[in-house]
C-alpha cells in the first residue's frame, strides 16, 4: 500500500469519527433541551393545584362547597368570586382560613341567584391565580318572600286604631334563622313610626301576619302612601319583597 492510500484511509476514518461526534453532540443537546423544556412545562402545570368540589344548596339559600378529591389546599390561598356575596378576599373563607383543605372539608357562602359561583386559588406571592371550580347558582337558591296584602284601615266605621297597619300572609323560604324582618316606610321615605314602638318587627311563622300601631302624634297622615318591605334580617340589606298601599285602603300585593 502506498503513502497515498494510507492518507486516504486516515481521512476516511477521520470523517466517520467526525460524523459520529457531531451526532453525539446533537443527541446530547437535544436531550438537554428536552429535559429543560419538560421541566419548565411541569413547573407551569404544577403551579396551580387540581381538586374537585361538590356544590349543594342549603335550606337557608347558602351554597355549601365541599372538597371531594385532588390536591390538598392551603385555606389562606382561597376565595370565592362571581355570585358570592361574601368571603371574596383571599383567605377570608372562615371555615378554611388558617388550615389545610382536604377531602371532606366544607365551607358555605351566601350567593346571588342566576350567577356563576367560582372558587379561586391564589399563589403565595399573589402573582398567579386559577379557578378551581365553578357552579351555576339556580334561581331557587336564594331567600324568597312575598306579602299577601296590606291593610291600612280600609273598613268603615274604622275597625283600626289611628295609624294601624296590618301586613298579612307573609310567605318566605330559605331565610336565615327561619324568620323575616318587616318594615313600614311612609311616603317621603322615612320610617312612618320612627318615634313610636314598634317601628318594625319579625315574622317567624311562614304565612303569618304582623300589625303595626302608630298612635297619635305619630299616626299615618291622611292620603299618605306606605311602603312595606320584607328583609332577610334586621340589617335591612337583603330585600325580599315590597308592597305599597295608600292610607285607608287594603291592597293585594303583586307577586315578587
Amino acid at each position: 500500500m502506498g503513502a497515498g492510500d494510507i492518507r486516504s484511509a486516515n481521512d476516511a476514518v477521520s470523517s466517520v469519527i467526525s460524523v459520529i461526534l457531531m451526532v453525539g453532540v446533537v443527541v446530547i443537546l437535544g436531550t438537554v433541551v428536552s429535559v429543560f423544556a419538560l421541566g419548565m412545562a411541569e413547573g407551569v402545570d404544577s403551579a396551580a393545584p387540581s381538586s374537585s368540589f361538590e356544590f349543594k344548596i342549603l335550606d337557608d339559600g347558602d351554597i355549601e362547597v365541599t372538597h371531594e378529591s385532588g390536591d390538598q389546599l392551603n385555606g389562606n390561598q382561597l376565595r370565592f368570586a362571581g355570585a358570592a356575596l361574601e368571603k371574596i378576599a383571599t383567605g377570608s373563607i372562615t371555615e378554611w382560613n388558617g388550615g389545610d383543605v382536604t377531602a371532606g372539608d366544607s365551607a358555605t357562602v351566601n350567593v346571588e341567584a342566576n350567577e356563576t359561583l367560582s372558587l379561586i386559588w391564589e399563589s403565595p406571592d399573589g402573582d398567579e391565580t386559577a379557578m378551581l371550580a365553578e357552579y351555576e347558582v339556580p334561581a331557587g337558591a336564594t331567600p324568597t318572600a312575598s306579602i299577601g296584602s296590606v291593610d291600612t284601615g280600609s273598613s268603615w266605621p274604622p275597625a283600626h286604631r289611628d295609624g294601624e297597619v296590618i301586613v298579612q300572609n307573609v310567605q318566605f323560604g330559605r331565610v336565615s334563622n327561619d324568620n323575616v324582618y318587616v318594615v313600614v316606610d311612609d311616603e317621603p321615605g322615612g320610617k312612618a313610626n320612627k318615634n313610636a314602638d314598634p317601628r318594625a318587627g319579625w315574622v317567624s311563622t311562614n304565612g303569618g301576619s304582623i300589625t303595626f300601631n302608630f298612635p297619635i302624634p305619630y299616626a299615618i297622615d291622611k292620603g299618605e302612601t306606605l311602603t312595606v318591605t320584607v328583609y332577610e334580617t334586621d340589617q335591612e340589606k337583603t330585600q325580599l319583597a315590597q308592597c305599597e298601599a295608600d292610607e285607608g285602603t287594603k291592597v293585594t300585593c303583586p307577586d315578587p
